[in-house]
Order: C-alpha cells, then structure tokens, then sequence
C-alpha cells in the first residue's frame, strides 16, 4: 500500500516560474490529499518554494534550504542539539 507521495523536484522548480505550474503543484498536493496521502516536496531550495508549499499544506519538505544531504551520525547530532534546545 502506498501512504506517501513524494513531489519531484521538477514541479517544486516550477514554482517560481508561471502561475500555471504553481496551480498544478497545488492541485497534486490536494488530490494526494483527498486520497489520505502524505505529501513530501523534494528540492526546496528558497523561501518562495517553501511559502507556497505551506499555503498548500503540503505536509514534508526536503532540500538544501533545510540542510545538505547529511550521513546519518551527522543528522543525529544536528537533531540532538535542535533537541537539546528545545529542552
């Protein structure tokens, strides 16, 4: 069974470019939802991207505006110290 759809980097590109393409990002972020799917954007690289993915509730990014792809000791001690200062 599938749960999670993931929106390739192409599409996240595209939102930057027309008004045409941010509406078809959008409207797979919400037929994914209307199918109970969670939604994850792939290659979020700037604060534009990420606004309009949160406008469309799009539910998980990925991308170099969050982080470089990291081995996974160095993911866990950058997420032990967003833990510990939270704490």
């Amino acid at each position: 069974n599938i749960d999670t759809i993931k929106i390739d980097k192409t599409f996240v590109d595209r939102i930057t470019n027309t008004p045409q393409e941010m509406l078809l990002t959008g409207d797979i972020i919400s037929l994914c939802h209307k199918l109970d799917l969670t939604v994850v954007a792939e290659g979020v690289e700037n604060e534009i991207q990420a606004a309009y993915l949160l406008e469309h509730e799009c539910d998980k990014f990925q991308g170099y505006l969050f982080s470089k792809p990291l081995q996974f000791k160095e993911a866990m001690y950058i997420l032990r110290d967003l833990m510990v200062k939270d704490a």
